[in-house]
């Protein structure tokens, strides 16, 4: 089956990769090079047992701060569009603890797979990406942000994490470049199963391995809509053409709402 995969991003081309390996036929379509986007810019973690969910019942007495601080990580620029609104209700309505639970439940089933693939990607193609598994820490400033890390801990102990709270003096020993921030710490949770990689890296190497067994890229190439024949997509209209395929995964990020909606979807993302 010849499949084609819209995207160049990590999962872009995880897709691509496990789809070549069960012999289809594969091109790539991506508007830059691969990992141009957000998968050369995230923190390079690859959480596999600790997965806090962002939507979770403590943002409430967050949203202040994360919304007005000049420090936030979180930067919302309001702007009169019915669908930035609906994404951002949607957010708010799943901020409640048995969604954020569920979700906790979600995102370590999807973890566990994503170490079993990302595992056996690195033994199929021994990509240089400065690839360690030497643990993660998570720093918490005050006593009141350690105990909800706690809670978070033992649900996520239950459905078989291995991570533990550790005392500042335990944060150092694991990491002695955290001497200096020794007394601004109130505890952290050490979770040492989890790993890092420079996730650029990996997807300059997934294209380097792909193209090497004849997967098809385009790159500086963009996507504007579908052909159809009835109810099948028939091909995708690109800058440089229509490409036929017998399949189609949308691996956009962001840009997946926009194209989404020509097929009558609503996808969730902003």
């Amino acid at each position: 089956m010849h499949v084609c995969v819209l995207g160049a991003g990590i999962v872009g081309l995880a897709t691509a990769w496990q789809l070549e390996r069960q012999g289809h036929q594969v091109t790539v379509i991506d508007r830059a090079t691969p990992g141009a986007g957000a998968s050369g810019g995230n923190g390079a973690q690859l959480s596999y047992s600790y997965v806090q969910p962002l939507a979770d019942p403590s943002i409430w007495k967050q949203l202040p701060k994360l919304l007005l601080s000049p420090t936030s990580p979180l930067k919302l620029r309001p702007q009169l569009d019915p669908l930035q609104w609906r994404w951002g209700m949607a957010f708010l309505a799943a901020c409640n603890t048995q969604t954020s639970q569920r979700t906790t439940a979600q995102l370590l089933a999807l973890a566990a797979e994503s170490r079993a693939g990302f595992e056996a990607m690195r033994a199929d193609i021994t990509p240089d990406c400065d690839f360690s598994a030497t643990g993660k820490l998570v720093l918490y400033a005050s006593e009141a942000s350690l105990a909800g890390a706690r809670a978070q801990l033992e649900l996520q102990r239950a459905m078989g994490s291995e991570q533990r709270l550790v005392t500042p003096d335990e944060c150092v020993a694991i990491e002695p470049a955290l001497a200096g921030y020794r007394a601004r710490m109130a505890g952290a949770v050490y979770t040492p199963s989890e790993c890092a990689a420079d996730c650029l890296k990996v997807c300059a190497e997934l294209m380097r391995a792909l193209s090497a067994r004849g997967v098809r890229f385009m790159l500086g190439t963009d996507v504007h809509g579908f052909a159809r024949n009835g109810e099948r997509i028939a091909a995708v209209r690109t800058g440089n053409g229509d490409v036929e395929a017998e399949a189609f995964v949308m691996a956009l990020g962001t840009a997946s709402h926009r194209l989404g909606r020509l097929l009558g979807a609503y996808l969730p993302v902003y």
